[in-house]
């Protein structure tokens, strides 16, 4: 294994850990402990996307963005995620 690809996947699993202990945490501390499905977890977290509110479009440029590069296609889905127009 690569030095890059292990490094690649040191932080990634950091991230992903610190997002699952924050979730969890801001849970916890809303007295919200006994989650057993995906729709309670979602409206649980609801405040804190609420808080972010271009986090939806944001996430959809950056995969649109990554699949474009990966793919090697033209930028159209930018275009549509951010809603410009050919002139």
């Amino acid at each position: 294994m690569k030095a890059d690809v292990a490094v690649g996947m040191f932080f990634s699993q950091l991230i992903m850990w610190a997002i699952m202990v924050t979730a969890a945490g801001g849970l916890h501390t809303h007295g919200i402990t006994d989650i057993r499905s995906s729709e309670q977890a979602a409206k649980a977290l609801e405040p804190v996307v609420k808080s972010f509110p271009y986090s939806g479009q944001i996430s959809k440029l950056i995969f649109c963005i990554w699949n474009n590069w990966h793919q090697n296609v033209g930028g159209a889905c930018v275009g549509r995620i951010l809603n410009i127009r050919s002139v």
